[in-house]
Parts: structure tokens; sequence; C-alpha cells
């Protein structure tokens, strides 16, 4: 049976690359593709300060037409609240005072269940019992009274001329005693966890020193906080 051997080149034939010339047409859309980002760039920065040159004269009465547009805006927005909710603005006369009839707030209205539209004239001034609902609506006061002269109680009293109020604060003692309790518990916890690191001999001396006194000024902070959650702990047990 015959056999087949290998081609046999001679040996002095060698491989060369040859050169392939692109066209002058490719290299030059390949040039414009390359740039054309920047090209769009550059057209687009043109048309906007051309756009900009040409509005210049025309800016200040732009500005007017912004302005009474805007103005518009706001005064159709309150009217059309206005008709909504039935809301009616206030008259001025020249005597000093204020006279309240059927008193509405929109804002109190949306957090009360039942609002009650407020009766009540001052001379010189608002009195307090004509905005009492106001005041309970606003800062979510379960009362507001109006007594001819305060409690002997520890609270906290602001003068407003002529007048003083008191915020008296009824506080559930048993459940105010066992989160107090709850908190002296944790902070004791975080003491005896801080002060075993600081015994601790080879902490102190292996640990960065910024860690050491970074520990320190948590125990130094908890057993302050501590002594306080105990103060105010004692006061309730009275």
């Amino acid at each position: 049976m015959p056999t087949v051997s290998p081609l046999a080149l001679p040996r002095d034939v060698s491989t060369q690359t040859i050169p392939v010339k692109r066209p002058t047409e490719l290299a030059a859309f390949e040039s414009k593709a390359l740039t054309a980002q920047e090209r769009a760039l550059a057209c687009e920065r043109r048309l906007f300060e051309a756009l900009l040159g040409e509005l210049a004269a025309a800016i200040p009465e732009l500005q007017a037409a912004a302005t009474a547009l805007a103005t518009l805006d706001v005064l159709q927005a309150q009217a059309e609240r206005a008709d909504a909710l039935r809301l009616t603005r206030p008259e001025f006369a020249p005597e000093i005072g204020i006279a309240i009839d059927g008193g509405r707030h929109p804002v109190v209205e949306r957090q009360v269940d039942a609002f009650i539209a407020t009766e009540g004239e001052a001379g010189g001034g608002v009195g307090v019992g004509a905005l009492v609902d106001y005041l309970k609506a606003l800062a979510r006061l379960s009362d507001v009274r109006v007594v001819d002269a305060l409690p002997a109680r520890e609270a906290p009293v602001q003068v407003v001329e002529p007048m003083r109020v008191m915020l008296d604060v009824q506080v559930d003692v048993a459940a105010e005693r066992e989160r107090i309790a709850k908190d002296i518990a944790r902070h004791e916890g975080e003491i005896a966890k801080a002060s075993a690191k600081l015994a601790n001999e080879r902490f102190v001396a292996r640990a960065p020193g910024d860690v050491v006194e970074q520990e320190r000024t948590r125990l130094a902070g908890f057993t302050a906080t501590l002594a306080k959650l105990r103060e105010q702990y004692a006061r309730l047990e009275k």
C-alpha cells in the first residue's frame, strides 16, 4: 500500500507579512467617527452662546413675566384652597384687639378628630381662653386650663407678658420606674465589662493607647449616667 509523505518545502523559502494599505476614504471616515462627540459638543456650545447673546436684551422682560406668572400661580392656589376649605380673610379695624367668630385653623383641623370653632374676644391682644383649641392641637397637649394662680409644682414656667404659662407633665410613675430600672441594669452591665477590660493587665499593656483611653472614657460616661439614673429612680420612690 503506498504511503503519502508530507510536502517538503525548499529550505530557502521564508514567510513574510505583506502590509495592506487602507483606502484614504476609510481613514477619513474613521477620523470623523472618533471625533463626532467632541464636534457635537462644540456645536451645541456655540448655539447656546449665540442664543444667550440674542436673549440678553430681553432678560428684564422675561424676569418680569416670570415674577408675574409666579405671583398669579400663588394667588390662584390660595384662592382655590380658600374656596375648597370655606376660609375667609380677616377684617382689619382701627381699634386695638382681636375678635374671633367661628375661628378655624386648617392645620389644626387635620390633626384633631373633632375641631371646635373658636369664639372669643380680647382687647389689646389675644386671650389664652380664645386659643385653647389651637394650643392643644399644635402642642399636642391633653388639656389646657386657664387659672387665676399657678399650682405649686416643680414644673417649667415661662413668663409671656402678661401671662405665666406652666407645662404640667403627668408621668406614669410605675412605667417610668420600670424604664429607668432597665436603663440602670444596662449601664451596670456596661460598667462591669469596661472595668473588666481595664483590670486586665494584658489588655492595658498590648492594646493601643487610644483604645485604652477610649475604654476609660466610656467607663466614666457610663458611671456618670448611672448616678443620674439612680437619682431619678430615687425621686420616683418618694
